[in-house]
């Protein structure tokens, strides 16, 4: 699948390219916690803007449970690790809204 299929397969959701002081709350268990450094949101299979102050958290098992897709190109990540883009659901999205 392709990078434009899975976003135009999106009603409602967020697409991360990077992310900044990921840690686990919960090693063992899975859970994690990540601020969203580069992300876009992402409304009826389109891209509608760039999102800030935003935080993504859940538990890693579920999301290896729950990819819906997966690309067929890899991208380059921190110069050292090579993944595709993959889709997941359930992930939960947290934004502090600007003053």
């Amino acid at each position: 699948m392709s990078y434009q299929d899975m976003i135009r397969g999106i009603k409602d959701g967020l697409v991360v390219e990077h992310l900044l002081g990921a840690g686990q709350s919960n090693i063992l268990g899975g859970d994690f916690n990540a601020n969203v450094l580069l992300g876009y949101r992402i409304e009826n299979g389109e891209v509608t803007g760039r999102v800030k102050n935003t935080v993504i958290s859940g538990n890693v098992y579920s999301v290896l449970k729950n990819i819906l897709a997966i690309e067929r190109e890899g991208h380059w990540v921190g110069g050292s690790l090579r993944t595709p883009a993959f889709c997941v659901q359930d992930v939960s999205e947290s934004t502090k809204e600007s003053a």
